[in-house]
């Protein structure tokens, strides 16, 4: 079975999750289960959770999972290759259930971070020089459009400071 993320978390069966972790020798828990089908319910929405965020998503299935639970559940799916950690984005790690190749943009107003799906490209001349590639890691930041369309609405126009003044001559 390919690792990527299902656009629907609901259309991989409980036989795939299971062969999931089989393959990956994980033991299968509820626990386990719950944290990675949040991350998965995350990824089709193109959210990027943290622990914490995974933690809150899943105490409204098991009541009783504890946050040390959930990070080391995300420990040894992201050490396993079930998800992704992803460090340096915010102040906290965050996890990724997409594994197909893409990058990320983050807004540096708002902290949003978008999935970017564009060619990765052949990198010989990197490995001819460097070493052998494992993976290729790129962020892009600026302001999402969201916000620069709301800056945009709030910046008043060049002449706008004049109305007034102009018009008591």
């Amino acid at each position: 079975m390919n690792r990527t993320v299902a656009t629907d978390e609901t259309k991989l069966t409980q036989a795939d999750v299971q062969k999931l972790f089989q393959d990956a020798g994980l033991k299968m828990t509820n626990q386990r289960i719950a944290v990675y089908r949040e991350i998965l319910r995350d990824a089709a929405r193109q959210f990027h959770p943290t622990a914490e965020q995974v933690y809150e998503g899943v105490r409204g299935h098991l009541p009783a999972i504890s946050l040390n639970t959930v990070y080391r559940a995300l420990t040894s799916l992201a050490e396993k290759g079930l998800v992704k950690r992803l460090s340096n984005f915010t102040s906290s790690d965050i996890y990724d259930g997409l594994l197909t190749d893409h990058w990320h943009f983050i807004c540096t107003r708002c902290g949003s971070i978008q999935d970017i799906f564009v060619e990765s490209g052949n990198f010989p001349e990197i490995s001819k020089v460097a070493g052998s590639i494992e993976e290729v890691v790129v962020q892009f930041r600026g302001v999402c459009h969201e916000c620069g369309n709301r800056e945009k609405s709030r910046t008043p126009s060049p002449s706008a400071g004049f109305q007034g003044v102009l018009g008591d001559q």
